[in-house]
């Protein structure tokens, strides 16, 4: 089958199942499992925002049953590691946050986002949580991912992921 170029597409789910044309990449996180606080720096169209919801969809201990679809074909997908859907992944892109107005107006926006993907990601993990975390969105992101790391501490849970995209 011919594989088509989804071009400026970053969701990694799409591609695999639209068969878009992919360079596997995929040797690198074995390499970055032995990387403390990851960070790459690369020029704008370079498949950043790609390789952070690849991570997130190796990662995200909710997508496990998916990880023969969506790494089957890929050198991870054969020689996974240890490390392969052990987390809750909290995936932040700060693109969209407006930075634009007053330090308050801003400061305010960060925290509306970063609430936002708390709440969807504890909403996501309901069988680990049982409804147990409210996240609260006018409440100062701090607190809440405060909340959700004692939380997972306390009951020895997985532990959380944190991908920044857009930063």
């Amino acid at each position: 089958m011919k594989k088509r170029v989804l071009y400026g597409n970053a969701n990694y789910e799409e591609i695999v199942r639209d068969h878009g044309y992919f360079v596997d990449k995929t040797a690198h996180i074995e390499q970055l499992e032995q990387v403390k606080n990851a960070v790459f720096l690369r020029p704008r169209r370079f498949g950043k925002s790609l390789w952070c919801r690849m991570l997130e969809c190796y990662y995200n201990i909710n997508q496990r049953d998916q990880f023969d679809e969506l790494f089957g074909q890929t050198y991870i997908g054969q020689h996974p590691t240890p490390l392969r859907n052990a987390f809750f992944v909290l995936h932040l892109d700060f693109s969209v946050v407006d930075p634009t107005g007053t330090l308050d107006k801003i400061e305010a926006s960060f925290n509306h986002i970063v609430n936002l993907t708390l709440k969807m990601m504890v909403g996501l993990s309901q069988a680990w949580f049982h409804g147990d975390i409210e996240i609260v969105l006018n409440e100062p992101a701090a607190a809440n991912l405060e909340l959700v790391l004692k939380y997972v501490q306390e009951r020895h849970l997985p532990a959380l992921y944190v991908i920044i995209d857009e930063y």
